[in-house]
């Protein structure tokens, strides 16, 4: 049972949604293991911690395929079965090299040892969602590489096989037009049943599992799918795989582990908005990373690019690389973007101006209010907002030609050309930009932010509370009970001649 519930408080978050049995069955998997002495051995049958185990355990494959999985979503969850997936997929060691279907006493036998691979390729790619470079899994690649698995599949009819084994080739980088997926996506189309759109089952079995199984199987087989990024999935399973090879492991530039931009970087107490501020540039560079990734045609082109933008920034970059391997953005950058958004609200207030001005004034440190180059007289609220759309001073470039950024945003604001004024515009009003503003711009930032928390503050206090009957998980506190009092619940209450109305049968709802 705690495995099911696991199993299906994982399958909600992949969909995102989190459920408050979450940390119920947290709480309850530490209290049974620390009271009743529940162990590894009855979450996965057996104690994956000794090694050799399993060895002349007839059903070794669909054990270990079954402890990959429950472990697999126990990480995920943060659940502590005693065993970790590192500590199950341990036991594959021992289990290599992997035999042919003539190797092997029967077809069972043969189906629970490739499924067990099957499912080693998808703990390691997060089930499809990363791409894997086969020298991170050469035995596992060699094996499903061999052209007699993909034979076997067609002679015994068996669309279970055929699908994942094509889908665990994409993960391993196979294009369309591999002779492998070629065939096997043409074999596919013609098993498909033209009267309803399944596929034929294994063993001709008709119960509805292996019915919705053999039809996902099949689909999986026969689609692209689309990487958000580069495996393994977690630190852990790269270590490992790693200490497995007995050549050196390939390179996978800044996208190594796609986790580690939200797993490495932890607020620590009494650290406060610095902490929180780093946690929010290591994912947002994570996620960049991942978009560079995507666009590159294959893993090498990407680690390719990545090498070559290492060498052309010369030996600073390394300071800008955090040890997760993510380069870090820098605080130049993070000021800047948040300058933007800031000017962008600024814009879309009823009167930006005015609102500019009042906050200037309240400045202890401000400029002059009438600053002047070339006898005319400066705009601050046009400079500052036309600067500020540009990530402000530091994130524009120093030049003060009449092509240059400050020239332009000298035009904006009807400055006269240096050619027409007899001085260099574009220089003066950097320096005058540097001088009185751009020490202000991190208060400004701050002081946008303050109106739009008061903003929303003051639309929560305007929103009418929901119904008790309407609120669901989230108008729930940890203990499980509604945060509205009798009070609340009085004001709700409908007439007497509306209630009938307002009751939902929860099975018709669902």
């Amino acid at each position: 049972e705690i495995v099911l519930i696991q199993l299906g408080l994982y399958s909600l978050e992949r969909v995102g949604l989190e459920h408050q049995l979450k940390q119920q069955l947290i709480q309850f998997v530490e209290k049974h293991r620390n009271r009743t002495g529940f162990t590894a051995k009855d979450y996965l049958g057996f104690d994956a911690r000794v090694k050799f185990i399993l060895r002349d355990d007839e059903t070794r494959y669909s054990k270990v395929t079954e402890a990959m999985n429950t472990t697999f979503t126990a990480s995920k969850l943060g659940v502590d079965l005693g065993s970790n997936l590192e500590q199950v997929l341990d036991h594959i060691l021992y289990m290599r090299p992997y035999k042919d279907l003539t190797d092997m006493d029967d077809y069972t036998d043969w189906v629970d040892q490739i499924t067990m691979v099957f499912n080693f390729v998808h703990v390691c790619s997060n089930f499809g969602e990363l791409s894997l470079k086969p020298e991170f899994m050469p035995e596992e690649y060699a094996f499903l590489r061999r052209l007699i698995n993909l034979e076997t599949a067609m002679r015994k009819k068996d669309v279970h096989i055929m699908g994942e084994l094509l889908h665990c080739l994409r993960i391993f980088g196979a294009k369309p037009e591999d002779d492998t997926i070629r065939r096997g996506c043409g074999w596919l189309m013609q098993a498909q049943n033209v009267e309803d759109g399944s596929w034929p089952t294994r063993g001709g079995d008709e119960d509805d599992y292996t019915r919705y199984h053999a039809s996902m199987c099949a689909t999986m087989g026969l689609y692209q799918p689309v990487f958000r990024g580069y495996g393994p999935g977690s630190k852990s399973l790269k270590d490992m795989l790693v200490s497995w090879l007995k050549a050196p492991p390939p390179s996978l530039g800044s996208s190594t582990i796609v986790e580690e931009a939200y797993t490495s970087i932890r607020v620590e107490p009494g650290k406060g908005d610095g902490a929180i501020s780093d946690r929010a540039a290591a994912r947002l560079n994570g996620l960049l990373a991942w978009r560079r990734a995507l666009d590159a045609d294959s893993l090498d082109e990407f680690a390719e690019a990545q090498k070559r933008k290492k060498e052309k920034e010369g030996p600073l970059a390394s300071s800008r690389t955090s040890a997760t391997g993510y380069q870090r953005i820098s605080k130049t950058k993070l000021t800047g973007s948040q300058l933007r958004a800031a000017c962008i609200q600024l814009g879309d207030m009823a009167d930006p101006s005015a609102e500019f001005g009042s906050w200037l004034e309240s400045q202890p440190r401000g400029p002059d209010s009438n600053p002047a180059i070339a006898g005319v007289t400066v705009d601050l609220f046009k400079l500052f907002r036309n600067v500020g759309a540009k990530g402000g001073a530091r994130n524009m470039p120093s030049t003060d030609s009449e092509k240059g950024d400050w020239a332009k945003v000298a035009h904006v604001i009807r400055l006269p050309t240096a050619k027409d004024a007899g001085v260099n515009t574009p220089k003066l009003l950097r320096e005058l930009y540097k001088r009185t503003l751009e020490p202000l711009e991190t208060s400004f930032i701050a002081h946008m932010a303050d109106k739009q928390k008061a903003a929303r503050m003051e639309a929560k206090k305007a929103r009418p509370v929901a119904p008790p009957a309407f609120q669901g998980i989230a108008g729930k506190d940890e203990s499980g009970l509604a945060d509205t009092d009798e009070e609340d619940e009085a004001a709700w209450a409908p007439p007497e001649e509306e209630t009938a109305a307002m009751e939902v049968d929860v099975d018709d709802l669902l």
